[in-house]
């Protein structure tokens, strides 16, 4: 039974297929797209009702992210790729909505398990995903 609190936690990205071809279909130059195709990512997931954190710990591509949405909103986010805005809905064990990065509307959805979760995002024809799972 799924319940919540297999959303909080921390994660470390496991592995993905097809960020860097993401990356560059937002405009993202190929040699920062590899730098940041090979990060593992660590991100801290927490909520409460309709917030959302999500923490990212610095590292040497970045200073920390902290971004904090509210469910069923648009809500302006930072990201490696500067600022943009995010509206998810909450379905179950799924977070899915539309985000809006670089002049570019994209779908994206989090799937979460007891294990970790799955990170799906699609620009256009590209679709790509990440899968981290729970440490």
């Amino acid at each position: 039974i799924f319940t919540m609190s297999c959303i909080n936690g921390k994660y470390q990205l496991d592995s993905h297929d097809n960020f860097e071809k993401y990356l560059s279909a937002l405009g993202v130059p190929a040699d920062k797209a590899a730098e940041m195709g090979k990060a593992k990512t660590v991100v801290e997931i927490t909520q409460e009702g309709k917030q959302m954190t999500m923490f990212y710990p610095a590292n040497s591509q970045r200073p920390e992210v902290k971004n904090v949405l509210t469910l069923g909103q648009e809500t302006e986010l930072t990201s490696a790729m500067g600022k943009h805005t995010v509206n998810l809905n909450q379905d179950g064990n799924t977070f899915k909505g539309v985000i809006k990065a670089a002049g570019k509307t994209m779908t994206s959805s989090f799937t979460f398990s007891e294990s970790g979760f799955i990170d799906m995002i699609t620009l256009g024809d590209v679709t790509a995903t990440r899968r981290y799972k729970r440490i």
